[in-house]
């Protein structure tokens, strides 16, 4: 009985000792917890920053990519425009030699 009273003892003084913040904030199985919530939420604020850059730069990819086939797509229209809509084949001649 004595041993374990010594025992007690001892545990209580290393707990005061070292973990003082435990002893405050509550239990040491609830302040572990909490630390684990809040690096889970930490590292999902950092997924979601990551998702929503990967987000916006998807968009400004496709965006340029639109704007790209829509320009080629201009300019191949109005170059079969000149070609087909010119008045002779003589002028039809003298416009594909430039090509």
């Amino acid at each position: 009985m004595n041993i374990q009273i010594l025992r007690q003892d001892l545990q209580n003084t290393v707990i005061q000792t070292f973990m003082p913040p435990l002893l405050h904030s509550g239990s040491l199985k609830t302040t572990t917890v909490n630390n684990l919530w809040q690096k889970v939420h930490s590292i999902k604020h950092s997924i979601a920053y990551l998702l929503l850059s990967v987000a916006v730069i998807y968009f400004f990819t496709l965006l340029f990519a639109f704007a790209a086939v829509a320009g080629g797509v201009i300019l191949i229209s109005v170059f079969l425009f000149k070609i087909f809509h010119l008045k002779s084949r003589k002028q039809c001649d003298e416009h594909l030699k430039y090509f």
